[in-house]
């Protein structure tokens, strides 16, 4: 190959180097460990060119790996690929052979004429340079750098030049890490080594509106995926880097029951349902107020305190709204004129336990005060007497009936009777 070159280099007679003549490689850049790194050979001609040849020294910390036709000149009837111990060429010729139609490279300026791909070293520094040289003293014969123009020999300019390292993307976070299967949630993805060419994926679907905030953000629009964690891959020109179960998709919640499920309000009730995301991203309705003190228990359970009714009563629909969605539940919580108690809870402290039989004898020899006297009627009798400390002690020691409702759960008094409950009792 390299005599076919030396006789396409001979045969044209020598001609004078026009200032417009040039042969350059364009600069790039790339990271540590790249492979098929594309380098292109651009051409400046004041005349129509019907061929060129050329060379090229390179790196060592560069693997040459092949070099093919430019865009400029993808049509050349004859290409010629040239590779030796540590340089690189080419020839092409436009038009081979008959018929001849006269084919050429017109006068113009960054003409791409080869590509011509290196893989790069691995662990080098950022910002190391990796010359690529054009000489005219390479090959055995040498491979002159020449244009061929009208059958003469045209010599054009050299320019070097170089790969510069730089460093991959890097995938850190994305905020907020939820999102509905439907897609749409706004995110941000951040990290390092972002560029406007960068593009994101979301479990190998691409970010909607994509928006390049800088080099260590870029925003967009969740797409839409089947639930569960996916990896989010960001890509660009220097490399891909991927951050394994970045981001959720999580279906809608749903709700099956509130417990207590009535009472005067500002208090603390379990929703149960299904796809609960972390408290970060749940908030809770009631009616039209927001609960407060959110806790997400797991998928299937939530706490939160429903504010007060203030007076008013009838039912209250339930909202649970998620990265994943709302559901709404009506009527789930009813606000209702009294407070709510579990009975045999006589001190208020959200258990059953001795304790709770010696705040019913305290009230009762004590004078001690009571918030809620239907907690201390643990027998749900007519009135609140020695029975309800013996009633309890027999459920807590010798398994006896437990005390009737509302027991384990919050609640109002279903039979209602002289005793009442002044205050709220438990939460």
């Amino acid at each position: 190959m390299r005599t076919v070159i030396g006789i396409v280099a001979v045969c044209l007679s020598a001609g004078t180097l026009p200032a417009a003549n040039v042969l350059k490689v364009e600069n790039t850049v790339a990271s540590a460990g790249q492979t098929g790194v594309r380098v292109r050979i651009l051409a400046d001609n004041d005349a129509p060119v019907q061929g060129i040849s050329f060379a090229g020294a390179y790196d060592g910390r560069l693997t040459f790996v092949r070099i093919e036709l430019g865009a400029a000149v993808l049509d050349a009837e004859k290409f010629i690929p040239i590779a030796g111990a540590n340089y690189f060429g080419a020839a092409m010729i436009l038009e081979f052979g008959e018929p001849w139609d006269f084919i050429d490279l017109p006068a113009g300026v960054n003409h791409a004429v080869f590509d011509v791909y290196f893989d790069v070293a691995p662990g080098l520094a950022k910002g190391t340079t990796l010359p690529i040289e054009l000489r005219a003293d390479l090959g055995v014969p040498v491979i002159d750098p020449v244009f061929t123009v009208d059958g003469e020999t045209v010599t054009p300019a050299l320019v070097s030049g170089a790969i510069t390292v730089v460093a991959a993307p890097i995938v850190t976070a994305v905020t907020p890490r939820w999102g509905a299967v439907a897609g749409g949630a706004a995110v941000t993805v951040t990290g390092q080594n972002f560029t406007a060419d960068t593009v994101v994926t979301f479990g190998g679907a691409p970010l909607g509106d994509p928006v390049f905030v800088d080099t260590a953000a870029i925003a967009g629009i969740a797409p839409a995926h089947a639930a569960g964690a996916v990896a989010v891959v960001a890509t660009n020109t220097l490399g891909s880097a991927a951050l394994d179960n970045a981001f959720t998709y999580v279906e809608p919640p749903t709700i099956a029951s509130v417990a207590p499920s009535a009472g005067p309000g500002n208090a603390v009730v379990t929703i149960t349902g299904t796809n609960f995301t972390d408290a970060g991203d749940t908030t809770v309705l009631c009616g039209d107020e927001n609960a407060t003190e959110v806790e997400v228990l797991g998928a299937t359970q939530l706490k939160c305190r429903v504010p007060a009714c203030q007076g008013q009563t009838g039912g209250r629909a339930i909202r649970v709204t998620t990265a994943g969605g709302s559901a709404v539940l009506a009527d789930a919580y009813t606000c209702t004129a009294g407070a709510t108690f579990r009975r045999g809870d006589a001190n208020c402290d959200n258990k059953h336990d001795i304790a709770d039989a010696i705040a019913i004898l305290a009230y009762l020899f004590g004078g001690a005060h009571a918030k809620c006297l239907d907690a201390l009627n643990a027998n749900d009798s007519e009135k609140v007497d020695i029975a309800d400390a013996i009633y309890l002690l027999g459920y807590l020691f010798a398994a006896g009936p437990p005390p009737p409702p509302p027991f384990e759960n919050l609640g109002v008094d279903e039979t209602p009777d002289r005793v009442d409950c002044a205050e709220q009792c438990g939460s």
